[in-house]
């Protein structure tokens, strides 16, 4: 195992032990605590070693504002001290396999002793990077971490910066469709969808913010994004036309030491069938730049990303009376060429590497309108309702995510969500939706807030 999970001891108490330990070649790991805790917890992860090989890299979390330093066990040599909490990367001159390149974090006492929190041996990585994502059986075969466990133990990129739904940035623009295409939007008395033909453009701007405590990491998300689209040509039940619009998001955790910050240009055309009144198909295919800004402690990196995505739905309209059901389901598949790129804290470097980071989501929902309500000012409101149910399929990192304890645990991959909101119809032929959207039902430790605004209007 990687982690001290005994309770940690004075280091002046166990000089004798360490010998011991060193001499019959076991792993410091196995010592047990026999005095009072520390002050601070904390945990010790062996990361990578620097781009050139020179040194070893060392992830440590800790919590209080101690100071805290970072030793070689075989030699006792101090090789890295610093004060504060959350996530913290040393970088030590000893590289070395096993229990001959074993590091201890530790505890710096008032009175000049040091409290020991946790001892982990190195881990052999022949390549000298970072695996972006974990390394599956039969592609590589699984990575051992610094205790020898596998699979799922694997400490990557991915998992550092953790699972947002936010970050995987899902554009769509089956709304801004549908809600001229099947209305309620000028439907006749029978209740029958619109016939117009008038071309169709329109803008979404909208706002997410979240709170991301999955595993206890303390993470906040926030997105801001607008969609611009129209119709270009249109021939009896078929429309095409243009949309693309721009997303910035950032994201952070432990304290935040880690952060993931993207800004995504998007474009593409789509499509919109609707084989009967009631029914219409639509897909927007596109393609995306995004440049990420991303944190580990000190270190930092800033890379390009170019993405392709297709975002299909299949919505159905159905009469009940007063109020219209209407039942959706979508598809959002992207896949993302994210480069070697390079973390530095201007002193130490390391690499990660290549890869490709695919993103599979399927949704289903169901919308209930009213309706419309006729003001005095002879506009319409159209109260709506919608839940909807998100199974994330596929997801950068196998949904392993680095824990508050610095253990990978798997996150959820079904998330669900309740909006409601109105539509606005004015005499002119205008739309405008305000919509808030709670997401994150079923997802442990996360809780995300939207609010949309948009609006359609004919030309």
């Amino acid at each position: 195992m990687a982690l001290n999970r005994t309770a940690p001891r004075p280091a002046s108490k166990t000089s004798l032990a360490l010998g011991l330990v060193f001499a019959c070649g076991l792993s410091p790991q196995i010592l047990s605590a026999q005095n009072a805790p520390c002050a601070s917890l904390g945990s010790l992860r062996s990361l990578t070693t620097t781009e050139d090989g020179s040194q070893s890299l060392w992830l440590s979390r800790t919590t209080g504002g101690s100071r805290f330093a970072l030793d070689a066990t075989a030699s006792s040599t101090r090789v890295d001290t610093w004060v504060g909490q959350g996530l913290h990367i040393s970088a030590s001159p000893v590289v070395a396999t096993g229990v001959a390149g074993a590091h201890t974090l530790s505890e710096i006492s008032g009175d000049g002793g040091d409290c020991e929190i946790a001892t982990t041996n190195q881990l052999a990585r022949p390549d000298q990077t970072l695996p972006p994502v974990p390394i599956r059986p039969g592609g590589g075969g699984t990575e051992p971490d610094g205790g020898g466990a596998t699979g799922g133990q694997q400490l990557t990129e991915s998992a550092i910066i953790g699972f947002s739904p936010i970050l995987l940035g899902r554009w769509s623009i089956t709304e801004r469709l549908n809600r001229r295409a099947l209305g309620p939007y000028g439907a006749d008395s029978a209740g029958s969808a619109s016939t117009k033909e008038e071309s169709l453009a329109w803008f979404d701007v909208t706002y997410l913010h979240a709170n991301n405590n999955q595993f206890g990491r303390g993470g906040r998300d926030n997105s801001a994004q607008i969609i611009v689209g129209a119709d270009l040509w249109q021939s009896g039940a078929v429309k095409v036309g243009f949309a693309g619009g721009f997303e910035s998001t950032d994201t952070d955790s432990f304290n935040n030491t880690v952060s993931a910050d993207a800004n995504s240009y998007f474009i593409g055309p789509y499509l919109g069938w609707r084989p009967d009144e009631y029914t219409l198909v639509d897909i927007w295919l596109g393609y995306a730049n995004r440049k990420f800004k991303n944190g580990i402690a000190a270190y930092r990196s800033s890379f390009d990303a170019d993405r392709f995505f297709v975002d299909a739905n299949i919505t159905r309209r159905i009469n009940s009376g007063n109020y219209s059901i209407f039942p959706k389901l979508g598809i959002f598949y992207a896949n993302d060429d994210m480069p070697t790129h390079q973390y530095s804290n201007g002193t130490s470097t390391f690499t990660v590497t290549s890869h490709n980071a695919e993103t599979l989501i399927t949704r289903l929902a169901v919308d209930i309108w009213r309706d419309p309500i006729i003001g005095s000012n002879g506009l319409q409101w159209l109260p709506f309702m919608s839940a909807g149910v998100d199974w994330y399929a596929e997801q950068p990192g196998d949904r392993r995510v680095l824990s508050n304890d610095m253990t990978i645990d798997s996150t959820g991959d079904v998330i669900g969500s309740l909006s409601a909101g109105t539509d606005i119809l004015t005499e002119n032929g205008g739309r405008w939706t305000t919509k808030v959207t709670y997401d994150g039902i079923g997802l442990s430790g996360y809780n995300e807030v939207e609010v949309e605004l948009a609006f359609n209007f004919d030309f």
